[in-house]
């Protein structure tokens, strides 16, 4: 009951709400209704009176609208006149293009008439004058017209005609020039054929292609073929090395010609791999037989012994009637020296092998780069590129190498084998040269000090007072190395990359298996070490006792007077009774040592020896109350320099000399001086490498010395 009840009273309230509304919406319309009735009754009001003010001014300019109307027609009759004339002049305008085009085409082809009629005027002139290259040039243009314009068939006929007798007169003439040798003919009549055709340069090429192939043919014919019958080995390699020349000459006596004359159709490159097949054959077949006659197989397979290189009477076939087998020694006779004549051979292999590696640098050298058929590597070395190459019309062609790859070619592969041969005979050469080094073996003794090593010096070294024995030196060691150089230098000198990188392999195997194992195990079975360490030992303790009284020595010095007279410094420098003396007792010190040491050693004694003998000596000249005069202090300056000068001479220990004698150089520098101001210019100056070491305190002591000068000038010095 409840719920229909709210129900109904929502009703009421929107019914009450409606007419609410609907009464609000009649007011409004009452309202307007009124204002109308008001705006239609009011005479007066504002938009009735702008529309009354608008209507006026449109009726004010009814008259020029009319004008302006009129006008615009004239207009656009006038337009349409102008659209009229305007159609009338394209028409004429197109007709006197079409006009002027025909007369273009008709001026154009009387042009290339008068141009035919001229050229064949022209080139019937230079025909009967023998003018050929004006003739060829005068071709050239009536082939230009001939693809401009049709000519008549009389004309082709007369143009056919003349180009048949051109060209009949240029190929006699050009291979008359090649067949002759005339230089002057062939490059007179060489570049006609570019001029006439880039067909007629390809026949061209072909001619002279043909003829270097049967002229190189003929020419190794000649010579012979080693195929057949029987060559020394000399005339082996010195017919190779005439293959090469051969094609070496054809290939540089054509470049020029080739390179200007048949650009267009490759002719430089066509021509070095003509020339580089025709010496491949022949060379292939000589190398081939060398290895035959040389027999390096059957040496491997048998391990047969080399025989001499040097050659018998040669074999050539001028002299073939005597017996081939008398002239031969057998392999391995007693009279040859197996690694002597192993190395003959080598030398003889690593010469053909250079042969071989300069012809084809040469020839490879000769080739011309081609658009799209090279690229550059990072090292900036020329590379062929063998891919396919896409053309401007969207073609795809395959470039290949002018000469094919080293390790492709016939005579590569032929050259490769007897690298293999010569490798495996330059390690047996190593090996045995090793073996027979170790058999020779000879054992002489030395400091390792070139310089010190004389015939006297070694014999002293070797067997002194007390048994000192030098380390003793091995003549194998000299021999197998040098033995290696000289293959690693031949290896290089064939120019291969295989042999270079094979030999020095073999090298460093030799060396590493055969002279360091044998050098291991002499140094792990060496029985020297007892004595060298008793010797040693015994040395010490004499020292040490020699040493021992040097204290009480030191004061038993008698004192050196440097107050000298005129008579006193002359007798000095005639007898020199303290320097000389000194040195002559350095000299037996160190001549026991100078071949007993090696340089290294020695120049450490030397430089002990120069310690003690400077600081002896200052400690004795500070350690007195001497006193000096100018004759004195040049007394001193002199001894100082004596002993320094010996002691820089041994051993190379110069620098170690001129710093151990630095206090005392110094302080004859000081004691030298003129006046005691002069030693201002000399305090803590650097010389001669050596810093000063010298205190302020120890130069006014050592200048109080000095006779001639007095205190209160030294005293008055500053030195800082």
């Amino acid at each position: 009951m409840g719920v229909p009840s709210r129900r109904k009273q929502q009703q009421l309230k929107q019914h009450k709400a409606l007419v609410a509304r609907l009464a609000a919406v009649k007011l409004e319309q009452q309202t307007l209704r009124s204002d109308s009735l008001a705006f239609a009754e009011a005479p007066a009001a504002p938009e009735k009176a702008a529309a009354q003010r608008s209507l006026r001014s449109l009726r004010q300019l009814t008259p020029e609208v009319t004008v302006l109307c009129a006008q615009t027609g004239a207009v656009v009759e006038r337009v349409a006149n102008a659209n009229d004339v305007a159609e009338k002049m394209t028409c004429e305008v197109r007709r006197l293009d079409v006009i002027q085009s025909r007369l273009g085409v008709a001026l154009a082809q009387s042009a290339q008439l008068l141009t035919l009629r001229n050229a064949l005027a022209g080139i019937r002139r230079a025909m009967q004058q023998q003018r050929y290259p004006e003739a060829a040039t005068f071709l050239q243009t009536l082939k230009t017209i001939e693809q401009q314009m049709p000519l008549d068939v009389a004309d082709k006929l007369r143009v056919d005609t003349i180009e048949n007798d051109l060209k009949g007169v240029i190929e006699g003439a050009f291979e008359e020039g090649l067949h002759a040798g005339d230089t002057r003919q062939v490059q007179t009549y060489a570049p006609l054929f570019q001029v006439v055709g880039k067909d007629y340069e390809e026949y061209g090429l072909v001619m002279l292609l043909e003829h270097t192939q049967k002229a190189l043919e003929d020419t190794l014919k000649r010579e012979g073929d080693p195929r057949v019958g029987a060559f020394s080995t000399q005339e082996l390699i010195t017919h190779l090395a005439e293959v090469f020349n051969q094609v070496a000459q054809e290939a540089q006596l054509h470049a020029e010609l080739l390179s200007q004359c048949f650009q267009r159709v490759h002719g430089p490159n066509r021509f070095v791999a003509k020339l580089y097949t025709l010496g491949e054959q022949s060379s292939c077949a000589v190398l081939t037989a060398y290895m035959a006659q040389r027999k390096f197989h059957e040496r491997i397979v048998n391990g047969l012994e080399p025989k001499s290189p040097t050659p018998a009477t040669p074999l050539s076939p001028s002299n073939r009637s005597g017996n081939i087998h008398s002239m031969q020694d057998e392999p391995g006779s007693p009279k040859d020296d197996g690694v002597a004549v192993m190395n003959e051979q080598l030398n003889e292999m690593a010469l053909v092998i250079q042969h071989t590696q300069t012809y084809e640098r040469f020839m490879r050298s000769r080739v011309l780069p081609e658009a799209g058929d090279e690229v550059r590597n990072d090292e900036g070395e020329e590379t062929r590129n063998d891919e396919d190459v896409v053309t401007p019309d969207g073609e795809k062609i395959v470039i290949s190498p002018v000469l094919p790859p080293i390790q492709e070619s016939e005579l590569g592969k032929t050259v490769q084998e007897l690298a293999g041969f010569y490798c495996f005979f330059e390690n047996a050469l190593l090996n045995q040269a090793a073996r027979k080094a170790f058999q020779w073996e000879e054992l002489h003794y030395s400091s390792g000090d070139g310089s010190t090593g004389s015939d006297n010096t070694i014999g002293s070294g070797a067997d002194g007072d007390d048994g000192l024995v030098c380390f003793p030196i091995s003549s194998a060691i000299d021999e197998i190395f040098y033995v290696a150089r000289n293959s690693g230098l031949r290896a290089l000198a064939t120019g291969h990359v295989d042999c270079a990188a094979g030999v020095l392999n073999m090298i460093n195997t030799v060396l590493r298996d055969v002279v360091g194992d044998s050098m291991r195990s002499r140094i792990r079975h060496m029985t020297t070490s007892a004595k060298l360490d008793s010797t040693g030992a015994s040395a010490l303790a004499a020292s040490a006792t020699a040493l021992s009284s040097s204290g009480s020595a030191s004061s038993r010095r008698s004192a050196v007077q440097f107050e000298l007279t005129e008579a006193m410094f002359t007798f000095n420098e005639a007898n020199d009774p303290f320097a000389h003396a000194f040195v002559g007792g350095l000299r037996s010190l160190l001549g026991f040592f100078r071949g007993s040491l090696s340089r290294s050693n020695y120049r450490a004694i030397v430089q002990g020896v120069a310690v003690c003998s400077a600081t002896q000596l200052e400690s004795w000249f500070l350690s007195r109350a001497t006193r000096v005069n100018q004759l004195g202090a040049l007394q001193f300056d002199k001894d100082v320099r004596v002993l320094s000068t010996f002691l820089s001479g041994e051993g190379g220990a110069s620098d170690e000399v001129r710093e151990a004698f630095g206090s005392l150089t110094q302080i004859s520098e000081v004691l030298n001086v003129d006046t005691p101001e002069d030693v201002m210019y000399i305090f803590g100056r650097r010389r001669r490498g050596v810093a000063w070491t010298l205190p302020a305190a120890r130069v006014k002591e050592v200048l109080s010395r000095r006779v001639e000068f007095g205190d209160s000038a030294i005293n008055k010095l500053v030195l800082k």
